[in-house]
C-alpha cells in the first residue's frame, strides 16, 4: 500500500532519536549565540531589566502553547486508544457468540474478523504512517456484515443469541467510527512553529540574559532549561506520531488475533488458506435461555 505523508506527517514518521537530535542542534546553537553575546555585552542595566520582561511574556507563551498541547495530544490519544479497545472488544464478543452457535459459517466470519483486525493493524492505526480509513478494511467489514445478517437470518438461534449478535455488531461498527474520527497528527503545523519558536527564544534570552555573574550558575541555568524544553518538545512530537501512537495501541488487536488463534473465541485457527481451512470445530457453551429480546 503506498501511502502519501505531508511534511509534517513525514518528519513525525522518523525515528525519536533522530527527531530528538534534529530538536537538539537549533536548541544548541541558540544557547551558544546567547552565551557568547552575553560575555562581549557591557552592563547595561535598563536593556537587561527590558529584556527580563520581554523574556517573560516569551516564556509564558511557550508554557502555555506547551501545556495545551501536551494535554491535546495527551487527550486525543487516549481517546484513540479506548476507540480501539472497544472495538476489538465487541470483535472478541461477536467471534464468540458465532463460534458458539454450531454452525460452520459463524467460524468462517469469526476468522473473517481476524483478517480484518490484521488490516486494520497494518494500514489504519498509523503503522504506515498515516491514520484514516482503508478500502480493504471497509469491504471487509461489510462482507463480515452482510454474512452476520444472513446467519441470524437463516440459522436456528434463540433470540438471545440473535440480540447478542446484533449487539456486539452494531458495537464493533459504532467503535470503528469513533476511532475514524480521531485525526492524528492533531496539532495544526502552526501551532507546532509557535511552540518550537517560542521555545528557542526563551532560551536565547535564558542565555543572553542570566540570573547571575557566577559562571557555573549561569551554564546551570541555561542548560537546565534547554533540557527541559528538548523533552517537552519531544514528547509533543512524539504523541503527534502516528507511528508511534500505532506502537502504544496495538495490543487489543493482538489479544483478539491470539484468543481466536488459541481458540479462546469458541473457535480454533489452524494453518488454514484463510478461507474456512483448518478451523476447528470447538463449539462454545450454549447461550443461556432468556425471554426472549426480540430482532432488532
Amino acid at each position: 500500500m503506498q501511502t502519501n505523508l505531508s511534511a509534517l506527517e513525514a518528519f513525525l514518521d522518523l525515528p525519536i532519536w533522530l527527531i530528538a537530535l534534529i530538536v537538539t542542534i537549533p536548541i544548541a546553537l541558540v544557547i551558544a549565540l546567547g552565551t557568547v553575546l552575553s560575555a562581549r555585552r557591557t552592563e547595561d542595566p535598563e536593556s537587561a531589566n527590558f529584556g527580563r520582561e520581554a523574556l517573560a511574556i516569551v516564556s509564558g507563551a511557550f508554557i502555555f502553547v506547551g501545556a495545551f498541547a501536551v494535554v491535546t495530544s495527551w487527550d486525543n490519544q487516549t481517546r484513540f486508544a479506548a476507540s480501539i479497545t472497544n472495538e476489538f472488544t465487541s470483535a472478541t464478543s461477536l467471534a464468540e457468540d458465532l463460534g458458539g452457535i454450531g454452525d460452520p459459517r459463524g467460524k468462517l466470519v469469526a476468522e473473517a474478523l481476524v483478517e480484518y483486525a490484521l488490516a486494520v493493524e497494518a494500514n489504519e492505526i498509523g503503522e504506515m504512517g498515516t491514520v484514516g480509513p482503508t478500502r480493504e478494511a471497509q469491504v471487509q467489514l461489510a462482507t463480515i456484515e452482510a454474512d452476520v445478517v444472513t446467519i441470524a437470518e437463516t440459522a436456528s438461534l434463540t433470540d438471545h443469541q440473535i440480540d447478542n449478535v446484533y449487539t456486539h455488531l452494531e458495537a464493533l461498527k459504532d467503535a470503528r467510527k469513533s476511532r475514524l474520527t480521531v485525526q492524528l497528527p492533531n496539532l495544526p503545523i502552526t501551532l507546532i512553529l509557535l511552540l518550537v519558536a517560542s521555545s528557542l527564544i526563551a532560551l536565547f534570552g535564558i542565555s543572553l540574559y542570566p540570573p547571575s555573574k557566577i559562571r557555573w550558575l549561569k551554564y546551570f541555568y541555561t542548560i537546565s532549561a534547554g533540557l527541559i524544553v528538548l523533552l517537552i518538545v519531544v514528547n509533543i512530537l512524539a504523541l503527534q506520531s502516528p507511528r508511534n501512537i500505532s506502537t502504544q495501541v496495538q495490543r487489543p488487536i493482538d489479544l483478539f488475533v491470539n484468543s481466536v488463534a488459541e481458540g479462546g473465541a469458541n473457535l480454533e485457527m489452524g494453518e488454514g488458506n484463510g478461507e474456512g481451512e483448518g478451523i476447528g470445530e470447538k463449539p462454545g457453551a450454549p447461550q443461556p435461555s432468556q425471554p426472549p429480546a426480540g430482532k432488532p
